[in-house]
């Protein structure tokens, strides 16, 4: 598990949301995000990075 801070890369088609965040000793997300809603009709790559590792996921689009 990630401990401290680590970065998250939203991205989706070619619009990218890069943000710094902070875990909590329980690793829950502290820092606040926010994001406009809007229909999405392509999936949504999120890149979480801390320490030199990364874990990369697909959310579905449709």
């Amino acid at each position: 598990m990630p401990k401290g801070k680590v970065n998250v890369v939203i991205g989706e088609g070619l619009q990218t949301t890069s943000v710094n965040a902070s875990l909590n000793k329980e690793g829950v997300l502290t820092t606040r995000m926010s994001f406009n809603e809007r229909q999405v009709d392509s999936d949504i790559k999120v890149t979480i990075s801390w320490g030199g590792e990364s874990e990369e996921m697909i959310l579905d689009g449709q």
